[in-house]
Formats: C-alpha cells, structure tokens, sequence
C-alpha cells in the first residue's frame, strides 16, 4: 500500500534513501486517527535538511524536532517520529551524510594545496639548482642568489626564460614541484570515489 495520499512506495524510498545520502538522516512523519483511534494512518518523509534537534530547556533531553519552513517553525515530539540518522561519533541526534564525509576530505586537501603553493610562492625553482665554473666570493653568491629571485622565483614567473651569465649552468635536480599538486587532486577525487564506492576504472578516470 501507498504510505499517504500523494506518495507511492517508490517516492517514500526514493525520499527517504536521498535524504540518506545527501544529508545525513531520514525522518518520517506518522500521521494518526481522529479521537480515540490513535492509529497510523499515513506516513510522510519529511524535508531533513530543514529539521533540526529539539531537547529541553537545560538542553539535556532530546524531545523532538523542530521543522522550519516559510518562515514558520513546528515542534514535532519524538513518539510522531521515526528518526533514521546516519552514525555520527560527534552528534547522535544529527546524521552524517556521504557528501560531508567527502567534503570533510576534499577541504584537507584544499588546505595542502594552499600550503604547496604558498610553498611555491617562497621557493625558486625548487626543481632547478645552478652550476657555475667560477669560485663565488660571498658578494658574489649574494648577488647572484638575488638576481635568480628576483628573474625566476613566484608563480608570476613561472615559464619566463631564465637568461644566465657565462659559465652559470642550470641542473635538474630529478623532482618536479609541479608533481605535489596533480597528485592531491588525484587523492582527492580517489577518496570521493572511495567514499561512494565507486571505483575509478567505473567513474572513466
């Protein structure tokens, strides 16, 4: 049988099972009779994304939820209820959904990727050292260390020919600082994947 007037058994699941996954917990609404039946008769998968905790004035007790919407707020009590949250070890009253698992690992690796570029930012050439025949004196190695920073160094720069004096040779140090920032995005993308349980040869990556 439908669970309500508006809702075939598909829509229900397919309700219930997106709430699942987008935010984190599923609730549906049970619907009684009139007078003395108390009985269910319908029930409704509401909006999870507006419902939020409702507990009582010490903030102890868990009572219900609260559902807001249209600018109007509805107290729902925990027995009209059936509450399907995801496991989340910081909050048992609020689920965790499969997006902010992802999200959760997609911002660590916006935090590394900042910190390599700002890396990037302060280094010269981190993949190129210099050779020269030439014994430097300390002004010297000074003065050149400057000219090399200030040619080549920061993202600005990045591909402008680098023009040497004579006998100041560049060498390759075998590591590419460009490596760091396509393997984050590798991991990042894997670990959504993973999250999803979908593997990478199946998302055509």
């Amino acid at each position: 049988e439908n669970p309500n007037g508006l809702d075939t058994k598909f829509d229900f699941w397919s309700s219930t099972i997106t709430y699942q996954l987008l935010v984190g917990s599923a609730y549906w609404l049970k619907v009684r009779g009139l007078g003395r039946d108390r009985s269910i008769k319908e029930t409704w998968s509401l909006p999870a994304h507006l419902m939020t905790p409702w507990y009582d004035d010490a903030g102890r007790q868990l009572l219900g939820y609260e559902v807001l919407a249209f600018g109007r707020s509805k107290q729902i009590p925990l027995s009209e209820l059936v509450v399907m949250p995801n496991f989340n070890p910081a909050n048992r009253f609020i689920g965790y959904s499969t997006l902010s698992a992802a999200s959760e690992a997609v911002r660590g690796k916006d935090a590394t990727r900042a910190a390599q570029l700002k890396a990037l930012d302060n280094d010269i050439l981190s993949s190129k050292f210099f050779t020269t025949d030439q014994r430097l004196d300390p002004n010297d190695w000074t003065l050149m260390t400057s000219a090399i920073m200030q040619r080549a160094s920061g993202p600005s720069r990045a591909g402008v020919p680098v023009v040497l004096h004579s006998g100041v040779k560049p060498a390759s140090t075998g590591w590419n600082a460009e490596l760091p920032f396509r393997e984050s995005d590798k991991d990042a993308r894997d670990e959504i994947l993973g999250t999803f349980g979908v593997p990478p040869l199946l998302a055509g990556v």
